[in-house]
């Protein structure tokens, strides 16, 4: 919370153009994570899709196939889960990530950080 609206956001259509030739990070396996993601390779330099789970046992293995082989600028991290959003006064400037089997943690420098869990409800006020 400490980010919302500094680079943390649930909505890619309505946020997704600030972040014109940046990176982000889209986490979550839902349908409205890769649909959301799909809207921002129009504007992202580098589309992170970071899902803790194999997103075809959700999703289908056509649907990210499709979505994967359609965007030279998205990079998947699957079986990785997001530990901490980084940042400072200007708002957020990366995430740290933990793969499934791997001890050491990753540092991924990112712009915004778009956050789509199952069940999550919109953010409408």
């Amino acid at each position: 919370a400490d980010y919302l609206g500094k680079g943390v956001s649930y909505c890619a259509t309505c946020d997704g153009a600030f972040y014109q030739n940046s990176p982000v990070a889209v986490v979550g396996t839902t349908s409205e994570a890769i649909q959301e993601a799909e809207f921002l390779t129009k504007f992202a330099s580098t589309v992170h899709w970071i899902t803790p789970t194999d997103p075809t046992q959700v999703l289908g293995p056509d649907v990210v196939q499709n979505f994967l082989g359609s965007h030279d600028n998205v990079q998947q991290w699957e079986d990785t889960r997001m530990t901490c959003i980084d940042g400072d006064v200007s708002g957020v400037t990366g995430v740290q990530l933990k793969r499934r089997g791997v001890d050491d943690v990753e540092t991924l420098d990112v712009e915004g950080v778009f956050i789509y869990g199952p069940g999550a409800k919109p953010i409408t006020e």
